[in-house]
């Protein structure tokens, strides 16, 4: 227990309160210091902001007849491209976005009082959310407070995430709806006032993007099977107010769209084609868009699994449950590159939820020349983040697959070297690989993931060595 003050409020909670600090301090320095333009979805977001504001409404038709979304979109978008095709070759009087209204509802308030810079605003200090609710989340898993300043402080300086601040998509709410159902899902599941929040984050997930169902689902099923080993019962305040959410988005998109299956309006025939073989690699390890390439320290992540599920096995059983399917899905998702996409976008809703396995994994790593291991990934990535900042170009554009990132092409200027050859190149369409050398750079990095999932495993087995590897070493065994 923690020592108190009179009145009661914690020591430690000064600290705490100047670490976020510094943390919305350097996120906004970021955001503001590079300057990104608005692009790809964005200018979407904003234009269905604008049109709640002046027309109370979010049937974009209107806006698209006076073409008011010129004063949106750069002359290189296509803003035809963003709303509902049928829709809009039918000539129908409704035109809606097809992005969820969730984002622009949350950034209205920004919207209102700064426009697009108060959005970006708004965004940045989500972020800070995200930071605070992921120490939280590694607070209550690991009971370890240091811990989890060091691993909240990984995931704020790490390229894939301090990049992504300001941004206007949907990845960084969504990744602190989750995180706050995590948190209520291990700790308070059992009140009633958290079960009822608990169903208000899972039911208004699926506002911000179609394939947050595929969370939102576990999730329920994970409180109601918690539930019913507890007390034989259901939890009807979570389902009083994530029931009628949910219905609430299916009955939207008819009135919307004329369809009750959501995905209908997509065109998802191509886009779930890859084979995790590929796509993980891609995602892991791509030179332009690799979550590990810019962010190494979070390869203890992979480190932390086991640790992580040895140690606080609920917390580890509620986070692969709940996370494991859409996680899934994503390996076989076409687009996962984006458009001009920072480093890693589409982990940036798991990740935050995963730092307790890095936070695991650190206090594994209890040897000296192992923490000294640990201090050189994470300097290796914020070396990634100040170059980034210098250079004003964190983000890799991909609409050139020849191009060298900004940051890559920075090392290369200032020493020669040309690291860019470390990681595997793939192609911006699909994750083909580029040249049977680049295939073996994808296999090595999935040689050194897997590995690191076994070193997790020893550190918490170490009669492993023992039993097993030190035997099969011995030259009597292969005499």
């Amino acid at each position: 227990m923690s020592k108190k003050k009179a009145g009661g409020i914690s020591r430690k909670w000064p600290l705490s309160l100047i670490l976020l600090s510094l943390c919305a301090i350097f996120l906004f320095y970021t955001r503001f210091h590079v300057n990104h333009s608005i692009t790809g979805d964005e200018p979407t977001y904003l234009m269905m902001d604008y049109d709640l504001v002046h027309n109370h409404s979010l049937n974009l038709r209107s806006v698209y007849a006076k073409q008011e979304y010129r004063g949106f979109f750069p002359s290189y978008l296509d803003p035809l491209g963003q709303v509902d095709e049928v829709q809009l070759f039918a000539n129908s009087p409704k035109l809606y976005s097809s992005h969820g209204i969730g984002l622009s509802v949350l950034t209205l308030p920004g919207y209102v009082l700064g426009q697009a810079k108060g959005v970006e605003i708004e965004m940045v200090l989500t972020s800070v959310l995200v930071v605070w609710l992921s120490w939280v989340w590694v607070k209550v898993t690991t009971g370890n407070r240091k811990l989890a300043y060091l691993s909240s402080g990984a995931l704020t300086t790490g390229l894939f995430f301090s990049e992504a601040a300001g941004y206007i998509y949907p990845d960084i709410p969504i990744a602190a709806l989750i995180l706050g159902a995590l948190i209520i899902l291990h700790k308070y599941y059992n009140k009633p006032w958290p079960q009822f929040a608990f169903g208000l984050l899972v039911g208004i997930l699926p506002f911000f993007h179609l394939k947050t169902l595929s969370i939102a689902a576990p999730l329920l099923l994970i409180i109601t099977y918690r539930w019913w080993r507890h007390k034989k019962s259901l939890p009807w305040p979570a389902y009083y107010s994530a029931v009628p959410l949910l219905v609430l988005f299916f009955i939207s998109q008819h009135a919307w769209f004329g369809v009750w299956n959501p995905s209908a309006i997509y065109s998802l025939s191509s886009t779930f084609t890859l084979s995790p073989i590929n796509s993980v690699p891609a995602m892991l390890f791509d030179y332009k868009l690799g979550l590990l390439t810019y962010s190494p320290i979070l390869l203890l992540v992979f480190v932390g699994i086991v640790p992580w599920a040895k140690k606080s096995l609920i917390s580890f059983l509620i986070a692969l449950v709940a996370l494991l399917p859409s996680l899934l899905m994503m390996t076989g998702f076409n687009g996962w590159q984006g458009g001009a996409s920072p480093a890693g976008r589409y982990f940036m809703e798991f990740v935050p939820a995963l730092m307790p396995a890095l936070a695991f994994a650190i206090d594994a790593l209890r040897r000296n020349w192992q923490r000294i291991s640990v201090a050189l990934l994470w300097l290796i990535g914020v070396t990634f983040t100040i170059i980034a900042l210098v250079t004003k170009a964190p983000y890799s554009d991909d609409t050139d697959t020849h191009s060298l990132p900004p940051i890559f092409v920075s090392i290369q200027n200032q020493t020669g070297l040309e690291a860019y050859k470390l990681f595997p190149k793939y192609t911006k369409v699909s994750t083909d690989v580029v040249g049977s050398k680049t295939r073996l750079k994808a296999v090595i990095g999935s040689i050194v993931v897997a590995a690191s999932v076994g070193y997790g495993y020893i550190l918490m087995n170490p009669e492993f060595l023992k039993e097993h590897v030190r035997p099969a070493l011995n030259k009597k065994v292969w005499k």
